[in-house]
């Protein structure tokens, strides 16, 4: 049966073959782009869901009713000591760590390079996020004051075949960073993508820690995530934030502070100052 189908087909197709590319082809380019936007689907929600704990790891997102910038009153920003107060009030919260991008101006051997890509991380940052090291090691790789995680790319733009581990890299002519390990290339669907991972530690001398720590302004955009326990409900974390904001802000802090899961950046931000679009 199916084999006379097949002959009538083949002779139809002979017979007019004009009308029949038309549709053979058409029927290719449906199917080709249909494919294409299902692979592109499937890699929009893709983003961010390669860490191992991802659906535990959580950015904290600050609210300030009243202030209306951009269409929206949510920021991508939070004190910069709100992470010790995470980590010593709320044994649910496992881990904490701040992230930072700032344009840096390096110079390797006089040579001067503009990056875009510099990351500050606190030490807890690999025991939160699943980004592989090529070599050194995640639990102190970035725990020294001026040391420094350089990516797969940054390692061959600076120093070529040679091995960077150990090597000087001097930021804005005035610091030197040490290089202690090479990370593999940040993957493309993540909220946000780095070059170099230098230690936060770093900025309490460049910066000043009473600078960093202060719960009364914002010298510049902390980034805070945290790692929840298995199971956690946000919502129970989350309602226990206003007295957490009394606490250390005191008793007329403004600022509200929400939980925004880690796979759901990507698609649904919502807030002012993203890393990246």
């Amino acid at each position: 049966m199916f084999k006379n189908y097949l002959k009538i087909a083949l002779r139809n197709i002979k017979r007019h073959k004009g009308y029949s590319f038309v549709n053979i082809a058409g029927l290719s380019v449906g199917l080709t782009c249909c494919i294409l936007i299902l692979l592109y689907v499937k890699y929009e929600f893709s983003y961010d869901r390669y860490h191992e704990n991802a659906n535990n790891i959580y950015r904290v997102v600050m609210k300030f009713p009243g202030i209306d910038y951009m269409g929206s009153n949510r920021f991508n920003a939070s004190p910069g000591g709100l992470k010790a107060a995470l980590m010593e009030d709320f044994p649910e919260v496992i881990y904490s760590t701040r992230a930072t991008r700032r344009r840096a101006y390096i110079y390797y051997k006089n040579n001067p390079f503009e990056e875009r890509g510099m990351f500050f991380v606190d030490p807890e940052f690999f025991k939160i996020f699943s980004f592989p090291l090529i070599s050194g090691d995640p639990e102190t790789a970035v725990k020294e004051p001026f040391s420094m995680l350089i990516t797969q790319k940054i390692a061959k733009k600076y120093f070529g075949n040679e091995d960077p581990v150990g090597k000087i890299i001097n930021v804005g002519r005035k610091y030197d960073y040490m290089v202690t390990g090479i990370l593999e290339n940040c993957p493309e669907n993540s909220h946000f993508t780095f070059d170099i991972l230098a230690s936060f530690n770093s900025l309490y001398t460049t910066d000043g820690k009473d600078n960093i720590e202060t719960w009364s302004g914002f010298n510049d955009l902390w980034n805070t995530y945290l790692l929840l326990q298995e199971n956690f409900n946000p919502d129970d974390l989350e309602s226990k934030f206003p007295a957490m904001a009394k606490k250390y802000g005191g008793e007329d802090y403004e600022g509200e502070f929400h939980l925004r899961p880690l796979t759901s950046i990507h698609l649904h931000s919502d807030i002012n100052f993203e890393i990246e679009a």
